[in-house]
């Protein structure tokens, strides 16, 4: 770098420079040389300014092979055939072929409001996901007022009666859209469900992936609903998912560490075995750092399953809490731990190390840290029963968590409260 002359900080600082910006031109180049469709579509237009007709024409049939339905059906699809045909336009336009141009301008607009629906068919539930889990406002945005002025419950009556040809394509999303807009009719949510699980061929791996989180992101409010029979409707998910091996966006992904929570979280001890052929097959997909954290996550709840108390407590002892609510979950795992095996004052610390945890930790959202408050507050008194039982005050307890809306560990707190009324 310096032959013959003084170091220069300043000249290395501008070598490093150059060296990066050819690094970012080669990323750039690399990107664009693997984006096939956009490649043809500039050379179309190159050719067709340069009025080569003949070339054009033999190109624009090569290009139109890569747009194929079957296997690849997402939003991009359509967007990406909007471009082609936006580019067939203009080129009908200048060599005069009226005909073909109106033939070409309508598939391009069926192609720009095929775009539209189906992102607004998954803006919608992702805004209302991302809204409850991140307590997060989409409040006077374009999209809301959209859905708000145009009738898409008529929209869709209309297409399927008229049998259209992309009906059953938009039937997906429709569904998909209605079950988060009206939560509370599991029709949506279930017409929604099996055309994905009967259909996922028909669609990209990348959009059967974005149903499939989806669905699970149903299920997970519903089950905050004090709606519990969704765990079983969740588990099917992840089977689903098992099934196809569709974690992730695209197959070279590492695996979230959020869905391999869920996955251990909704274990159940009918389940053990699925879960454990689950935990063993994938978790060399998980990112390096994540993997001793969810292998004893894992152990820890397996104990929780077994009632091997003990276990638990020696495997959460490992785990470091790198994936978001891993906290929340290993500090319930202790409670429950404590209190079957007597260790009450350990009990009692746990509870404020909690309520101090979700009182200062801004990341908690409102509605878990409700749940985990509710949760304490219960678990409080249920530890109080226990050291002075009281059947009828047992009974009343059962009957305020039945009642109450929002409750982290529902299931184990009636079951205590059974076990102390008997």
């Amino acid at each position: 770098i310096f032959p013959g002359k003084k170091f220069s900080l300043q000249v290395l600082r501008n070598h490093l420079t150059a060296m990066q910006k050819m690094c970012e031109e080669y990323l750039v180049t690399k990107g664009f040389s693997e984006k096939i469709k956009q490649r043809d579509i500039i050379l179309l237009e190159e050719l067709r300014k340069r009025k080569q007709y003949s070339l054009y024409d033999s190109r624009l049939k090569q290009a139109e092979k890569n747009y194929k339905f079957e296997g690849n059906i997402d939003i991009d699809l359509f967007y990406e055939l909007s471009a082609l045909e936006t580019e067939k336009t203009y080129y009908y336009a200048q060599r005069a072929q009226y005909s073909r141009y109106f033939e070409t301008y309508i598939a391009n607009s069926e192609n720009i409001i095929m775009t539209m629906l189906l992102g607004i068919f998954e803006m919608v539930p992702n805004t209302i996901g991302l809204s409850k889990a991140y307590d997060l406002s989409a409040a006077n945005t374009l999209i809301e007022k959209m859905d708000e002025v145009i009738n898409y419950d008529a929209l869709f009556a209309n297409l399927r009666e008229s049998n259209h040809k992309y009906y059953q394509i938009l039937a997906t999303y429709y569904y998909l859209y209605k079950a988060f807009k009206n939560p509370g009719d599991t029709l949506y949510y279930n017409n929604c469900r099996d055309l994905v699980f009967k259909n996922f061929a028909r669609f990209s791996r990348q959009q059967v992936f974005g149903f499939l989180l989806h669905m699970e992101t149903y299920c997970i409010n519903r089950v905050h609903e004090n709606k519990g029979e969704f765990n079983e409707e969740a588990v099917k998910v992840y089977r689903f998912m098992f099934e196809k091996d569709i974690f992730t966006h695209s197959k070279n992904d590492f695996i979230s560490g959020v869905i391999f929570r869920n996955i251990i979280l909704k274990a159940e001890s009918a389940t053990i075995d699925w879960t454990e052929k689950f935990v063993k097959k994938y978790l060399e997909k998980l990112s390096p750092e994540l993997r001793e954290t969810m292998k004893y996550f894992w152990e820890a709840k397996k104990g929780y399953l077994k009632q091997d108390f003990e276990k638990v407590i020696e495997a959460a002892i490992k785990i470091k809490y790198d994936v978001y609510g891993l906290k929340m979950d290993v500090k319930q795992m202790y409670l429950v731990s404590y209190y079957e095996l007597g260790f009450y004052e350990e009990a009692r610390s746990m509870m404020d190390s909690l309520i101090k945890y979700l009182n200062l930790n801004s990341e908690v959202v409102n509605i878990y840290r409700e749940g985990h408050m509710n949760y304490i507050s219960f678990y409080r008194k249920l530890l109080k029963l226990k050291e002075t039982p009281d059947s009828e005050a047992a009974g009343k307890l059962r009957k305020e968590i039945l009642e109450i809306k929002n409750l982290a560990n529902r299931e184990w707190l009636l079951q205590k409260t059974e076990e102390l009324n008997g």
